[in-house]
């Protein structure tokens, strides 16, 4: 299991009912239980968005690539993108490769509340 920084932590439990209960609830019947996967290799972002400010980087995504993707693609299910940092330490990581998931909600997105605490353990 991966170690998070405090107050950086990762909820896999909400992550997975969220992008579940996106797909169970598309607009397009045929498509209800379905997710789009948009996976990108070997990224080399730093950890910090500025030597010494200590603000990670946030979105290993991009608007103008990924995100315009995204956009024309999730039109009514969800997209997961999955992005394989390589984890160099000389850009401030462990010096191992990850994984780093993203969710893309769909365009067609009813409002909606949703609550972790309300789902069933796996």
């Amino acid at each position: 299991m991966f170690d998070f920084e405090p107050g950086y932590e990762w909820d896999l439990k909400a992550f997975k009912g969220s992008l579940e209960f996106l797909s169970k609830n598309s607009s397009n019947i045929n498509n209800r239980g379905k997710v789009w996967c948009l996976v990108r290799k070997d990224r080399n972002v730093k950890r910090f968005k500025e030597e010494g400010h200590g603000e990670f980087f946030d979105a290993p995504d991009t608007s103008k690539t990924e995100g315009a993707i995204a956009r024309e693609t999730a039109v009514d299910i969800p997209m997961l993108m999955l992005f394989r940092q390589n984890g160099d330490k000389d850009k401030g990581w462990k010096g191992c490769p990850f994984w780093w998931p993203v969710m893309f909600a769909p365009r067609d997105t009813k409002t909606c509340v949703f609550a972790s605490d309300l789902l069933e353990t796996d």
